[in-house]
């Protein structure tokens, strides 16, 4: 049986996106909410640099870390955003 990995690339800019889209249901302010989400940005950045791959929780897990230390309310409403409950 073969299987098939499917594998993309990251996009800061979309991870980007879906902090400040977390933050502005979270009805955090702009500014502070584009400061959270630059922050998470370079963070998962630099963690990813000696990395030959990583999957989707490895980056939410990291952007999740990074938010709990900077906005702990938001990273655990951005932890559970994308889950069924």
């Amino acid at each position: 049986m073969n299987s098939t990995i499917i594998t993309k690339a990251f996009s800061a800019e979309k991870l980007k996106n879906n902090i400040l889209l977390v933050a502005a249901q979270y009805k955090v302010p702009a500014g502070q909410a584009e400061d959270l989400a630059c922050a998470v940005v370079h963070d998962v950045e630099a963690w990813l640099h000696n990395r030959k791959s990583a999957t989707t929780d490895d980056i939410r897990r990291v952007a999740t870390q990074t938010l709990t230390k900077l906005h702990p309310k938001l990273a655990e409403f951005y932890k559970t955003a994308n889950k069924i409950i």
